[in-house]
C-alpha cells in the first residue's frame, strides 16, 4: 500500500515530501471518519481543500483542529490531482489499518529509500533506547531534534502515561510528528524552535537526541538553567552543543541518550569536551553501533548513555549486531541487549583512569585492542620532523605527462603495496620558492594523512627527481643521527606499528591522521648499531 500511494505522485515530489502529504491526508481522513456530522474533503483545488478542511477543523476537538489549520498554513498538501487519488485510496482503509500506516508503516527503515531518510530516526534505534529503560519509572520524555516523531511515537506506546516533549526546527516535519502523536491520543508538546538558541529549563526522566551531525555552529549557544556541564568555546561543528543540551536536560535519576559520529569520540579537537563529561562522571555507557544502520549515514557511530555518578564506563562493541535483508542493514536490537545483559566478550567496564591514559578517547574499539608494549618508547617528534603535503589543485596547475614538468606530484593513489613507480608520476610547473620546502629527500617516509586506508612508502633511489607530495600525504623526515629510515619504515609495517597507527586514526569511511597525533606516536628506539642490523 505504501509504495502504491507514493507512486501516485508520479515522481513530482521526492519520497520525504510524499510521506508528509500522505500522513497529512491520512490524518484528515481519520478525523473525517470519526466526525459525527457528515463531511467530505475535496482536494480538487487548493481553495476547495482549504474550505473543506476549515469546516472539518470546526467539527473536531480544538487540539485536532489546531493541527488541521497548521497543515493548511504550511502548504504541505500540494498537487491536488495526486492528493485526491491518495485520499480516495485512504478512505477505503479501516481506521485500524490507517492508524498503523501513519504511525508505523510509512516510517519503517525497510520501507525507506534514499530521499526519504531526512528527519527520521529508525524504529530499531528507538526500540533499543526504550528497551534500555524497561522496568524504570519514566514520567516525562524529551526528544531533542524530534523530526517526524518516530521515537516519540514508539515512546507513547511504551510509556502510555508519560508526558512527551519534542523540539524540532523544521515546520513540516514538526507537523507530521504532532499528527502521529495526536492519532495516538498522547499528552504531548512539540515546539518549533532551534534548540541551540533556547534555554532548556525543565528536567526529564528520559532525554533522547538524534541530532544532525557536523552542522556548522553559526551562533552563540543559549545557556541552560542549572547546567551540569558548561562546555565553552565549541568550535565550528555543533555536535557537542547538542550533547550539552541533552546532558543538561535529564532529571536527577534520569538519563540522556544521544547518537553521535565516531569522529567526535576519538579526534583531538573534541578532547576537552569529552574530558569535562568524563571527569564529572556523567557518562554511563558507549555502544558502538553498526555502520549503515543510521538513516541517511554510512559512517561509524555510537550511542552515548548519560547519567549521574559513574565511576566507570561500559564499553559495548555492537558493530556486528545487524541483520542484512538484502535491501538494507537493520540494527539487531536483541543482539545488542544480549551483549549488555550477559556481559560477554564484547562488553567491558573501563575505569576513568584508563580512559585518561587514552587521552579521553571514547572509541569503543580502542578498549578491546591488545595492549601495545613498545620497548624504550619515544615520541616520533623526538627523532623525526613531520609535515603535511602540498595542497595541489589541478584547476590551478596544468598537469603534464611524466618527465614533462619540473616537479612530479605524488598522490595517495600512486602508492601501491608500499611501492611507487616514480617514472609514472604526473608532473607540473610551479613556483620554486613556494614548492622547495615540500620537495622530498632520499630517506623520507610518506604515509596517508587522509584517505580510506593507511599507506606508507620509503622514498629511495629518486636521483634528481623533484617530487612534491599532495595534501593527502604526511611526510616523516627522520633525523639520521638518531634513527635509521629503513628501521622506522619497517616499524610502520610490522604488527605493533600497524596497531599504533590504527589507534591514532580518526574518522569513519575517510580515515584521518593529524600531525599532532603522528608527532606523539610512540616508537621503539634502540641503539643505532642494532637498528642497522634490523
Amino acid at each position: 500500500m505504501r509504495k502504491k500511494l507514493i507512486e501516485m505522485f508520479n515522481g513530482k515530489v521526492n519520497g520525504q515530501r510524499a510521506i508528509e502529504v500522505i500522513t497529512s491526508i491520512g490524518y484528515l481522513t481519520l478525523l473525517e471518519k470519526g466526525c459525527q456530522e457528515r463531511t467530505s474533503l475535496d482536494f480538487s483545488t487548493h481553495s476547495y481543500f482549504n474550505k473543506r478542511a476549515l469546516e472539518l477543523s470546526d467539527k473536531v476537538e480544538p487540539r485536532f483542529g489546531c493541527i488541521i489549520k497548521d497543515i493548511i498554513v504550511s502548504g504541505i498538501i500540494e498537487y491536488c490531482k495526486e492528493a485526491n487519488l491518495v485520499y480516495t485510496e485512504l478512505k477505503k482503509m479501516d481506521e485500524k489499518e490507517l492508524i498503523k500506516l501513519i504511525t508505523i508503516d510509512l516510517f519503517a527503515l525497510e520501507n525507506l529509500s534514499g530521499d526519504e531518510l531526512t528527519y527520521v530516526t529508525s524504529l530499531e534505534i528507538s526500540d533499543l533506547v526504550l528497551r534500555l529503560f524497561e522496568n524504570k519509572k519514566v514520567k516525562s520524555i524529551m526528544d531533542i531534534c524530534s523530526g517526524s516523531g518516530n521515537f516519540l511515537t514508539m515512546a507513547a506506546e511504551k510509556f502510555t502515561n508519560a508526558e512527551l516533549y519534542g523540539i524540532e526546527l523544521q515546520n513540516k516535519v514538526n507537523i507530521i510528528s504532532r499528527i502521529r502523536l495526536a492519532i495516538l491520543n498522547t499528552k504531548n508538546t512539540i515546539i518549533e524552535e532551534n534548540v541551540l538558541k533556547i534555554s532548556l529549563d525543565r528536567k526529564y526522566d528520559l532525554v533522547f537526541s538524534s541530532f544532525p551531525w557536523n552542522m556548522r555552529l553559526t551562533n552563540n549557544l543559549k545557556e541552560d538553567k542549572n547546567p551540569r556541564i558548561n562546555i565553552q568555546n565549541i568550535k565550528l561543528k555543533s555536535d557537542w552543543a547538542f550533547v550539552k543540551k541533552a546532558v543538561n536536560s535529564f532529571s536527577l535519576n534520569g538519563k540522556a541518550v544521544v547518537l553521535i559520529n565516531e569522529g567526535c569520540l576519538i579526534n583531538n579537537i573534541d578532547k576537552e569536551y569529552r574530558k569535562e563529561i568524563l571527569e564529572k562522571k556523567l557518562l554511563e555507557m558507549v555502544i558502538a553501533l553498526p555502520s549503515g544502520t543510521m538513516l541517511g549515514a554510512n559512517s561509524n557511530y555510537s550511542m552515548l548513555v548519560f547519567s549521574e555518578h559513574n565511576t566507570y564506563v561500559k564499553m559495548i562493541g555492537a558493530s556486528s549486531s545487524y541483520v542484512n535483508n538484502g535491501k538494507c542493514k537493520t540494527l539487531d536490537v536483541d543482539a545488542v541487549l544480549n551483549i549488555i545483559s550477559k556481559k560477554n566478550e564484547n562488553y567491558k567496564e573501563v575505569l576513568l583512569e584508563d580512559i585518561r591514559e587514552e587521552g579521553y578517547c571514547l572509541g569503543v574499539e580502542r578498549y578491546f585492542q591488545a595492549k601495545i608494549n613498545i620497548l624504550n618508547p619515544v615520541k616520533l617528534e623526538e627523532v623525526a620532523s613531520t609535515f603535511r603535503g602540498y595542497s595541489y589543485n589541478t584547476k590551478k596547475y596544468h598537469e603534464l605527462e611524466p618527465s614533462k614538468g619540473e616537479y612530479a606530484i605524488l598522490k595517495l593513489s600512486d602508492i601501491s603495496n608500499g611501492k611507487i613507480d616514480f617514472d609514472q608520476l604526473k608532473t607540473f610547473n610551479g613556483d620554486s620558492i613556494k614548492l622547495s620546502k615540500y620537495v622530498l629527500k632520499e630517506g623520507d617516509i610518506v604515509c596517508t594523512s587522509r584517505g580510506p586506508a593507511f599507506k606508507v612508502s620509503l622514498i629511495s633511489h629518486i636521483g634528481e627527481l623533484k617530487i612534491v607530495p599532495s595534501a593527502s600525504l604526511m611526510v616523516i623526515r627522520p633525523d639520521n643521527k638518531k634513527i635509521n629510515s629503513i628501521y622506522l619504515y619497517l616499524f610502520f609495517n610490522d604488527e605493533i606499528g600497524k596497531m599504533s597507527i590504527k589507534r591514532i586514526q580518526t574518522g569513519g569511511i575517510i580515515l584521518v591522521i593529524s600531525k599532532q597525533a603522528l608527532d606523539n606516536l610512540k616508537i621503539p628506539l634502540v641503539d643505532k648499531e642494532i637498528q642497522e642490523i634490523v
